[in-house]
């Protein structure tokens, strides 16, 4: 026999590990409160599985009830204390069930302490729920009662009573079986809250541990830039002034405006004087670089094109014209990201994130052995790999972003809801003086509504079925000497009797408590 202490984070690979390496055939594994294994049946169900294909008997040793009720739930024997396992096993195998049955029930739940309690007001007791204890079975004459009844036999002989007499005292004997009725224990209806921050369930504190299950989602991709930036340059060239009036020079000064028939404007780099004309001879002429107002190709123009005087001179007298066409007049385009741009891309980005994180959310809701709580849902916020004032006001057709959020979603252990209504209901629905079938226990349960999405709220029903407790000395005691079917009578209160008198046609349950046997049998749905 090998007793092997876990430890509180050991995982169910540790423990199998450790189960695995014990030579000994009968192993008790001894959890902490608070264990990681025991926070889920599936790893009991591992544990069996383990130990059946090696042949090991395998025993759950926990102070917790909770724990005790997932290892039992998965076919494996457990025990409250290291101390009652010890005591059990130096009993043998079937000893060792039995008494952790009492342990089990006593240890679990306060207040199922041993109570004498009488039946029907006949006086049968009913002690606390202990598994059923079989009527006691007389095959040799107790000492005083048989001394009693030899002197009688004696006085009988002296008297001269023939062996008749001896036979109606001697031969009468009465097998009497009560099979207690099976009864309805609940329903018990009660609220737990699933919390993510309990370490572990507390069924009568209404708390159940729950788990955020967690993912990270990615989303890139490439934006175009909607913001243009203009380059221009303004065109320059030479015009000249003639002068066709003889009477004066005229002064043009810096800054003047000429313009071309369709209003393009350009103005004189410096101040120009045009000499006046000689008499009879060709107009006086001067010539000035000019620039275009505005910047821009409008402002390349033909030779020629530019024939509009500056303001406040005479039209008739004063005449411009270019030589050759101007030039260096620009118009350049160039995509550049704005801040719109950005944010419309991180916009885009978050819907992508939370499509997938739906799509995840989904796909866990159906392939999950736990239950997935939907409306706990949340995505945090997404980090964005470059911040905007490393893209704004670039240079650029488009631009690559990438995002990356965390969500996660609340989940809870149906096994764990089991556990808790399974250990509620033993605790306060099972009678004193009765027997849970443990097989009988069922537990259901649904969400309902709850404030806090993140403290979701569950509805337990738990119902089970039992026996009463009977204690077959006691019985016998209320039928000794009692007819047939008084006795009949007095038994069914307690369950279905069945009483074989020997010989067949004695009417009368005989007085001789050693010619009695009252056994008290198992329901069949408790067998």
């Amino acid at each position: 026999m090998a007793i092997l202490f876990l430890e509180l984070d050991d995982e169910i690979t540790s423990a199998v590990g450790r189960l695995r390496a014990a030579s000994e055939r009968t192993v008790a594994l001894v959890l902490p409160a608070g264990s990681r294994i025991a926070s889920s049946r599936i790893n009991f169900r591992l544990l069996a599985r383990e130990a059946e294909g090696m042949g090991t008997q395998l025993t759950i040793v926990s102070p917790e009830a909770t724990a005790r009720a997932l290892a039992s739930a998965a076919g494996l024997p457990t025990f409250g204390t290291v101390d009652r396992y010890e005591s059990a096993m130096a009993g043998g195998v079937e000893a060792a069930g039995e008494l952790e049955g009492i342990a089990d029930r006593q240890g679990a739940f306060p207040g199922a302490a041993d109570s004498g309690v009488a039946a029907g007001g006949v006086g049968v007791a009913e002690p606390a729920p202990l598994p059923v204890v079989h009527g006691r079975r007389r095959f040799a004459l107790p000492g005083v009662r048989g001394g009693a009844i030899v002197a009688a036999l004696g006085i009988l002989g002296l008297f001269g009573a023939g062996t008749a007499a001896a036979a109606y005292f001697l031969l009468p004997e009465a097998r009497v079986t009560v099979t207690p009725r099976v009864e309805a224990f609940g329903p018990l209806v009660f609220e737990v809250t699933a919390d993510p921050d309990a370490a572990a369930g507390d069924p009568a504190g209404g708390i159940v541990p729950a788990a955020w299950l967690e993912t990270t989602v990615d989303a890139q991709d490439a934006f175009p830039a909607t913001g243009i930036k203009v380059d221009e340059t303004k065109a320059t060239g030479s015009v000249r002034f003639s002068n066709y009036g003889n009477e004066t020079d005229r002064s043009i000064p810096s800054g003047s405006i000429v313009k071309t028939g369709s209003g393009i404007a350009f103005r004189t780099l410096r101040d120009v004087v045009v000499p006046k004309a000689q008499v009879g001879g060709p107009p006086g002429t001067a010539s000035v670089n000019v620039e275009a107002v505005k910047a821009g190709t409008a402002g390349n123009v033909g030779a020629g094109k530019i024939t509009t005087i500056p303001t406040g001179f005479n039209p008739i007298l004063l005449k411009v014209t270019n030589p050759d066409a101007t030039s260096g007049g620009t118009h350049v385009e160039t995509k550049v990201v704005r801040q719109s741009d950005y944010d419309a891309a991180v916009t885009a980005l978050n819907e992508q994130l939370g499509a997938s994180f739906g799509e995840w959310l989904d796909a866990t809701v159906a392939e999950s052995q736990a239950l997935v709580l939907p409306e706990s849902a949340v995505l945090d916020p997404a980090e964005v790999d470059t911040a905007d004032a490393d893209v704004v006001g670039n240079e650029a057709d488009s631009f690559d972003l990438a995002a990356q959020a965390t969500g996660r979603v609340l989940t809870v252990d149906p096994a764990v809801l089991e556990a808790a209504g399974d250990v509620r209901f033993r605790s306060s629905e099972v009678p004193a003086g009765h027997v849970l079938i443990e097989s009988s226990v069922t537990v259901q349960y649904h969400q309902v509504e709850s404030d806090d999405p993140a403290l979701p709220r569950f509805e337990l029903t738990a119902d089970g079925r039992g026996y009463r407790q009977l204690d077959a000395a006691a019985l016998e005691q209320l039928i000794l000497g009692k007819p047939f079917d008084e006795a009949l009578t007095i038994l069914r209160p307690y369950g279905d009797p069945v009483i074989a008198l020997t010989p067949d046609w004695f009417g009368t349950i005989p007085q001789l408590d050693w010619r009695v046997t009252v056994d008290v049998a198992l329901p069949a749905e408790a067998s």
